[in-house]
C-alpha cells in the first residue's frame, strides 16, 4: 500500500518503522501502542491495515514533507499568527493526523459529531455559534431551528426529516433548509445522521454574499481508514485564491467548492422574483403556492439562476432521458408538456406504444386543437429518441401556439424544459432572470 510520502511497506518494514518512534515517545507511538493492546482487532490483517493507514498519514506529516506545504499555506494567508507554534509542533512530531493542522488555521473550527448526543438541541446551536466566530461579519443576534418531515418521492414509505435554521443578524434574517435524517417504517429504524455537512453551513455564506465578502466558508473533510470520515470535519473561511492554494495538496484535505460570484445575494434574488412576477410566471399559482415558492427560494442553496425556477409549480419539466417508464413514456411526457404549458398545449386522445424488446419502433399519436398527429421513434434500450423534442416542436408550430418550449441548461443526462411566451422570454432575458446556455432552440 502507498500513500503521500510513503512507499509500499512490508510487514518487517512496518515493524522497523514503528519501532523507530519508541525512544521518542511521540503521541503517535502512544496511540499505536494503546490501540494494539486494546484487543479491538478481530484479526491480525485488520490490525495491519489500520497500522499501514496510520503510518502513511504520519509519514506524510514528517517535517521534510509537510513544512514546505505549511510555508505555502502561510504565504497564502491560511496560517498566520500560529505559524511558529505549528512549525514547532511538526518538528517535535506532535501532529499525528491531518485534523491536527486545523487549530493552527487562521479562520477555522473543527467538529467531531461523535462527541455529541443524537438530540439536535444539544449540538445544532453550539455548532452554529462556533461557526459564527470564524469571521466578525458572521455574528448573529438570534438563532432558532425547527424540524419538518416529508415522505420521500424516491423511496415510497421512507420519511425524511429536514432542519430549518433561521438566524437574525444586523443586516437581516436568513433561513437554510438542510437534511437531518431518515426514518424507515418497515424496519422501525432511524438513520444515524446528525446533519448534512455539505449544506447546513450555507446559511453563513448567504451572509457573506450579501456583504460582498471576499471570503466563503468551505467544508474540509478528512479520511478515516481510507474512507471519508462521516463524523469529523472542519469549516474554514477562505478566499478564492486560498481555496485553490489548499487544493494543490489534495492528499491532506477534501475542500468543497463554493460560489464566489455573489450571484445569489438577497438583492439579486429579490430582483429575479420581481422579474418572474412581471413576466407573469406566478399567474397560475394560489396564494399558498406562491408563499411556498418564495420559501423554497429563500431556504435553499442554488447553483445557477435557473435553480430559482424549480420552486414554481407546473413551470419546469425535469426528467431523466434514460426513461424510467417503459410502458408509455412518450405519452406521459406529452401530457407533462401540456401541464407546464398551463393549457396552451392541450394534447388529447394520446396513444403510446413502446414495445421494448419486441420491436425497435415506438408509436405516439394524439390530437391537438383538432389536428391529428402521429410519430414514430426509435427504441434504443431505455433512452429517449431525440426526435421526440423535434416532433413536439413541429406540433407547436403547426397549431400556432402563442409560446414555445425551451431547453434549460443541464449538466447531466436530465432534460429541463420550460414553456414561455415571447414577451415572457424577453422580460426574463433582459433582467438576467434566466439562462439558455447550450439550448439548441433558444435562438428560434
Amino acid at each position: 500500500m502507498t500513500g503521500p510520502g510513503m512507499v509500499s511497506l512490508s510487514f518487517l518494514g512496518l515493524w522497523n518503522f514503528f519501532n523507530s518512534f519508541k525512544s521518542s515517545k511521540t503521541p503517535f507511538h502512544e496511540i499505536i501502542t494503546k490501540k494494539i493492546a486494546s484487543g479491538d482487532f478481530a484479526h491480525s490483517t485488520l490490525m495491519l491495515d489500520w497500522l499501514i493507514d496510520k503510518l502513511e498519514i504520519f509519514s506524510s506529516l514528517a517535517p521534510s514533507k509537510v513544512l514546505p506545504v505549511i510555508e505555502k499555506w502561510k504565504s497564502c494567508g491560511i496560517i498566520e499568527s500560529r505559524h511558529p507554534d505549528l512549525v514547532k509542533a511538526i518538528n517535535r512530531r506532535r501532529i499525528i493526523n491531518y485534523r491536527g493542522l486545523i487549530p493552527y488555521f487562521e479562520r477555522a473550527v473543527y467538529f467531531d459529531l461523535s462527541k455529541y448526543s443524537d438530540n439536535p438541541e444539544d449540538y445544532l446551536p453550539i455548532i452554529h455559534k462556533q461557526i459564527s466566530t470564524i469571521l466578525p461579519e458572521l455574528a448573529y443576534e438570534a438563532f432558532k431551528f425547527s424540524v419538518k418531515e416529508k415522505e420521500s418521492n424516491i423511496s415510497p414509505g421512507l420519511i425524511s426529516y429536514d432542519f430549518y435554521v433561521s438566524i437574525k443578524t444586523k443586516i437581516g434574517s436568513y433561513v437554510q433548509r438542510s437534511y437531518w435524517r431518515a426514518y424507515f417504517p418497515k424496519r422501525d429504524f432511524f438513520s444515524k445522521d446528525k446533519l448534512q455537512q455539505r449544506t447546513f453551513y450555507q446559511i453563513f455564506n448567504k451572509i457573506l454574499i450579501d456583504q460582498e465578502s471576499a471570503y466563503r466558508l468551505h467544508l474540509l473533510k478528512f479520511k478515516k481508514n481510507k474512507l471519508v470520515d462521516k463524523e469529523a470535519f472542519a469549516i474554514v473561511a477562505l478566499t478564492k485564491d486560498q481555496a485553490e492554494c489548499i487544493r494543490e495538496y489534495r492528499e491532506y484535505f477534501d475542500v468543497s467548492r463554493e460560489d464566489f460570484t455573489n450571484t445569489f445575494s438577497k438583492k439579486r434574488i429579490n430582483s429575479t422574483l420581481k422579474a418572474y412576477k412581471k413576466a407573469g410566471l406566478f399567474g397560475h399559482l394560489t396564494e399558498h403556492q406562491l408563499k411556498l415558492a418564495y420559501q423554497g427560494v429563500k431556504e435553499n442553496r442554488h447553483s445557477s439562476i435557473n435553480d430559482l425556477l424549480k420552486y414554481i409549480p407546473d413551470l419546469i419539466l425535469h426528467f431523466d432521458q434514460e426513461l424510467g417508464n417503459l410502458t408509455n413514456p412518450y405519452g406521459e411526457l406529452t401530457n407533462e408538456y401540456g401541464r407546464i404549458s398551463r393549457g396552451d398545449f392541450n394534447p388529447k386522445n394520446i396513444e403510446d406504444s413502446f414495445p421494448i424488446g419486441a420491436s425497435n419502433i415506438a408509436d405516439l399519436s394524439f390530437t391537438c386543437q383538432g389536428k391529428k398527429f402521429k410519430f414514430q421513434f426509435k427504441i434504443d434500450n431505455d433512452w429517449i429518441d431525440p426526435y421526440f423534442y423535434e416532433a413536439i416542436d413541429k406540433v407547436v408550430r403547426q397549431v400556432n401556439l402563442p409560446g414555445k418550449f425551451y431547453f434549460l441548461p443541464s449538466y447531466d443526462q436530465a432534460a429541463k424544459i420550460i414553456y414561455l411566451l415571447p414577451d415572457q422570454k424577453k422580460t426574463l432575458l433582459e433582467s438576467g432572470a434566466i439562462s439558455f446556455d447550450f439550448d439548441p432552440f433558444a435562438a428560434n
